[in-house]
């Protein structure tokens, strides 16, 4: 029975998205504000297959090029022409969920628990944990997936492979974003092959090809990125100018701390308590018996390594490689996404010493193992984020369809800009903006855009800083609503004094205002509040105000 207690779990895990179906609670940043409307709107635009480099998305930014988007060949977005975007969501976590448990399963029972009948419940209890991590929604696979794909290369390097280690190979790009873990992974993996040169004083041509495919079909399936980024001089991307915060080296290691205790939030980890305990413990272990573990030393020095990178990122002693080669500004080494795997697998190994050298070390082992689920139970998005929107209350399609119907035209002949509530809500009900939350826009845009807001901008240091020096976050700020964007219709908020240029944003082609706080004075403005909506399924109160 113990091998269906595990399986037991995730299928109550995913239950709630299914069964609650939009009124789940899901998380909005990175997530609902972003990825999720993209998906939809390519998709819906028809271009999701155009090869055509003018083609152009129109929803947002008064039109994007196609080629910034996702490949047509990302699983979500395939998913996304047979699917509501919100089952979409579910067949992803369910998808999640399977492959990071059969393939941690697989990984821990092939390279790094010895003993396997002896240690057997460790590698349920280890694979149940890594099922459970709140992964990041978009990344799909992208980390999730990296236990089975790092099966198949050292299958594949240790010449005990099958068709389906190269079927994982050849599929995992599909699952997974190349800029966030493509390119680690073809690194990481090629460092193995250049080590194992050096030592073994051969080639291993599977090894190579592996390596090679996966490089090939990464780089097939986002080639309209690498066509924009490096070949399209027409090009000038928004990230050519982040100006990442300059750290001193008191900071670099706060900093490094920090991700090393407490990891990244796009890829939790939640190792800073019973994970760290069992770690001592295992270490005490294995000084106190003379033992010399090479996974165990070799997987805490990556840990140490990835983290110490991230902290680095933004030392002001490599500024200049930014300032000199614009591309560092545009690229992040995420080493920091092999983390969940990389603790997960400490973990197992610090459990399976515990269980073979303490004294009724089982017992041990359950309860941390039970400890380490409990925590990561707390952290699924219907309970973290209870207190937050649920799918159908952020998006409001209802009371968005008032808002269409009421203004009576074709939502493609007129523009809208969000106020006090993510541009995606707009996205997700078809409107068109001249606003969003977008990874990868031009230039030129931004800073057109910025002179409807620079008066706002000049009022709030913070807000400045956030926009000039970041700006992904295209957004219609207010000084006196700080960064956020999530005001619900129970703040009841209201703004005193809004400051922007109204007849820019006319002449970009802006006709509406949505915004969910009032707005008492625009006597400075020219602005007319046609119509208030509310409904009692959404988290919103709009404001229809008219240009």
């Amino acid at each position: 029975y113990i091998n269906l207690f595990p399986l037991i779990i995730l299928v109550l895990y995913v239950f709630p998205y299914l069964y609650l179906a939009e009124d789940m609670h899901l998380m909005v940043h990175d997530n609902l504000d972003s990825n999720w409307v993209w998906f939809k709107m390519l998709v819906e635009s028809g271009h999701a297959f155009s090869y055509n480099n003018d083609a152009q998305i129109p929803n947002l930014l008064n039109g994007i090029p196609r080629n910034l988007f996702f490949s047509e060949l990302n699983i979500l977005v395939l998913l996304t022409y047979l699917f509501d975007i919100y089952w979409v969501y579910v067949i992803n976590r369910v998808l999640i969920v399977i492959i990071a448990y059969f393939g941690m399963s697989l990984f821990l029972k092939n390279h790094i628990i010895k003993n396997q009948k002896k240690n057997w419940e460790i590698i349920l209890g280890i694979s149940l944990c890594f099922a459970l991590l709140p992964y990041w929604p978009p990344g799909c696979l992208s980390v999730a997936g990296q236990p089975l794909i790092i099966n198949s290369f050292l299958k594949i390097r240790s010449n005990n492979y099958n068709i389906y280690d190269w079927l994982i190979i050849g599929l995992f790009p599909m699952f997974s974003i190349f800029v966030n873990i493509g390119i680690i992974v073809i690194l990481v993996m090629s460092l193995v092959l250049f080590r194992d040169i050096y030592i073994n004083k051969k080639i291993n041509w599977p090894f190579i090809i592996s390596i090679l495919l996966i490089t090939i079909v990464y780089l097939g399936i986002d080639i309209r990125l690498i066509y924009s980024t490096f070949i399209d001089n027409s090009f000038v991307s928004h990230r050519s100018v982040f100006n990442t915060e300059s750290l001193s080296l008191t900071e670099v290691f706060r900093t490094f701390k920090n991700n090393f205790f407490y990891g990244h939030y796009s890829t939790i980890t939640r190792h800073d308590t019973f994970i760290i305990i069992s770690i001592i413990a295992s270490s005490l272990i294995i000084w106190d018996n003379n033992i010399v573990d090479k996974y165990f030393l070799i997987i805490g020095i990556a840990i140490f390594s990835s983290s110490l990178i991230y902290g680095f990122n933004s030392w002001e002693g490599i500024l200049f490689l930014k300032d000199q080669y614009p591309i560092f500004r545009m690229l992040q080494f995420r080493f920091y996404w092999f983390n969940p795997i990389l603790w997960y697998s400490l973990f197992a190994i610090s459990l399976s010493y515990i269980n073979n050298f303490v004294s009724r070390g089982n017992y041990l082992v359950y309860g941390l193992l039970l400890f380490q689920i409990i925590l990561l139970l707390r952290e699924h998005e219907n309970i973290k984020y209870q207190h937050k929107p649920t799918f159908k209350q952020f998006f409001a399609k209802e009371q968005f369809t008032e808002i269409r119907d009421f203004i009576g035209m074709q939502q493609s002949d007129y523009r809208v800009v969000s106020l006090g509530i993510h541009p995606s809500v707009a996205h997700y009900n078809n409107f068109f903006t001249m606003d969003a939350y977008f990874y990868n826009y031009p230039l030129s845009y931004k800073y057109l855009f910025r002179k409807t807001i620079e008066d706002e901008l000049s009022k709030d240091d913070k807000i400045k800083t956030y926009f000039d020096d970041w700006g992904s976050r295209c957004y219609l700020f207010s000084s006196e609503l700080g960064l956020s964007n999530s005001f619900t219709k129970e703040k009841k908020v209201k703004i005193d004094n809004l400051s922007i240029n109204i007849d820019k944003l006319k002449e970009m082609g802006c006709n509406y205002i949505l915004s969910s706080v009032e707005i008492l004075k625009h006597n400075n403005i020219k602005i007319d509040l046609l119509k208030k909506f509310i409904h009692d399924e959404s988290s919103w109160d709009i404001y229809l105000y008219q240009l």
